[in-house]
């Protein structure tokens, strides 16, 4: 039997261009972009830079690979006048369980008892979760 796992876009891939979107308007949308010693590109999107709501829902549709959007709506107003976060996508599973959800356990120095929780990128390429073959 074919894997569903072979039909997929590459979430990296499909996430790769939108950052480098995000990093070409970082002045227009308030974010700062620099890299670490290592060469890595560091988005501050809000630390010590202003950031913006319009940058906020950028990222949110990186964090789902370009499988949904996000876009700012108001509320009914009903107990606040507060703005909602309106988030759509026709892949729910592979937009937000294949690329954001926070699923694959790590270990580091088993005596030091270093945890954590891998999602984004390097989950996605890592496929070493059972998840993946129901994805």
């Amino acid at each position: 039997m074919r894997n569903r796992r072979d039909n997929w876009p590459g979430v990296n891939q499909l996430s790769a261009p939108l950052v480098d979107q995000l990093v070409a308007d970082a002045s227009d949308l308030e974010i700062l972009v620099s890299r670490s010693a290592n060469g890595s590109r560091i988005i501050d999107a809000g630390l010590k830079s202003l950031g913006s709501v319009k940058a906020g829902c950028r990222i949110a549709e990186i964090c789902m690979a370009d499988l949904g959007h996000a876009t700012i709506i108001p509320s009914d107003g009903t107990d606040m006048n507060f703005r909602i976060v309106h988030v759509e996508t026709e892949h729910p599973l592979l937009s937000c369980l294949g690329s954001q959800y926070a699923g694959w356990s790590l270990k580091y120095d088993a005596e030091k008892k270093f945890r954590a929780l891998g999602s984004g990128p390097a989950r996605a390429l890592a496929v070493k979760e059972p998840l993946f073959e129901e994805l």
